[in-house]
């Protein structure tokens, strides 16, 4: 049931529009579905969860939009640009605010803990948050700010002793997509620099291309430095 939920939210996720009717969505038919039937979880505890995933999923939503460009040109349109990096930074937030209170759940032990509803959060956040990071490469490699961004939540995820427990799986594909990968393809400081046609001008079609991936490698390079910092005990 929780897979088949959390599927219907990817599908509702990848439809263009209906922001009212996807949040009623969330709220109702996803949102109950997922956490209702928790018998840990008090009436005012089951709405907290419902709303935290309702809120999850509308970021991610709003994050996996497709970027568009500027008519007649190859830039990305800034409001399109914007908006990404706004649910991508809320995105990092919730992840940062949920791992915290469940940690500190878990220091104490007088504290009860809904595991059940938990675990329904983790794989929500593993089915949801995962795939939008992925969906965002072309504009991550495009964008460098996007780049930081999603840099920021896989920093969030791994420095998080809850993520890492809960997400090995996925953090070790993140690690490999995002920084393995992009390391291994060098600065590509590509030779489209030199191509001009007879008018001394650019031809379009290379405009686009972003012509080094320098910038992303040093933002992966300054994560990995906070990963395994001195203050990194985990």
């Amino acid at each position: 049931d929780i897979a088949n939920h959390v599927q219907l939210v990817l599908h509702q996720i990848h439809r263009s529009g209906g922001s009212e009717l996807f949040w009623h969505d969330m709220m109702t038919s996803c949102g109950v579905g997922l956490f209702d039937n928790d018998p840990e979880l008090v009436p005012e505890g089951k709405q907290i969860y419902i709303l935290s995933f309702a809120i999850l999923a509308s970021l991610v939503k709003a994050a996996s939009s497709k970027v568009r460009r500027v008519s007649q040109s190859y830039e990305l349109l800034p409001r399109d640009v914007g908006n990404k990096l706004l649910n991508l930074e809320l995105i990092q937030h919730f992840l940062e605010r949920f791992g915290e209170e469940e940690s500190a759940l878990k220091s104490d032990g007088n504290s009860p803990q809904a595991v059940q509803s938990i675990q329904t959060m983790v794989y929500s956040i593993r089915r949801l948050v995962v795939p939008c990071l992925l969906w965002n490469t072309e504009s991550g490699l495009e964008e460098i700010r996007v780049f930081r961004r999603i840099m920021c939540i896989i920093t969030t995820m791994w420095k998080t002793p809850f993520y890492r427990k809960n997400l090995k799986a996925e953090l070790s594909l993140l690690v490999e997509h995002f920084v393995v990968h992009v390391l291994e393809l060098g600065p590509q400081y590509l030779a489209f620099d030199q191509q001009f046609d007879n008018d001394g001008v650019q031809p379009a079609e290379l405009k686009h291309i972003s012509k080094s991936l320098l910038t992303q490698q040093i933002a992966i390079l300054a994560n990995l430095k906070s990963w395994f910092g001195k203050g990194h005990n985990d």
